[in-house]
C-alpha cells in the first residue's frame, strides 16, 4: 500500500453525523474529507482499468461501506461502478 491509498483510506473513514441532513459547518468539513477520501480511492480503481493489481479488491472493499454516504459522495460510487462494469463488458466482449 502506497502512502496516498494510505491518506485516502483515512480520510474516507471520517465519521460522519446520523442525521441525514448537514446542520452545522463542522457536518460539512467532515463530508469534505470523507468525499475527498472516496474521490481519492476512486482515482486508484479509474487509474488501473484494464489490471487488477493486489491493492485493488481492498479498495473496492472499502468504497463498498460508502454506498449509503450522503449525496456527493454517492454519486461518485455510481460512476466509478458503471466505468468499472463498462470496461469489464468490453475487455470480455474482445
Amino acid at each position: 500500500m502506497c502512502y496516498a491509498q494510505s491518506v485516502f483510506e483515512s480520510l474516507s473513514e471520517t465519521r460522519l453525523s446520523k442525521r441525514r441532513r448537514v446542520a452545522d459547518t463542522s457536518d460539512v468539513e467532515k463530508l469534505k474529507c470523507r468525499h475527498a477520501g472516496v474521490i481519492g480511492l476512486s482515482a486508484c480503481v479509474l487509474a488501473f482499468p484494464y489490471q487488477v493489481p493486489d491493492f485493488m479488491p481492498n479498495i473496492l472493499m472499502m468504497l463498498s461501506r460508502h454506498v449509503d454516504d450522503p449525496q456527493p459522495i454517492q454519486v461518485r460510487l455510481q460512476l466509478v461502478v458503471v466505468v468499472v462494469v463498462v470496461v469489464v463488458v468490453v475487455v470480455v466482449a474482445m
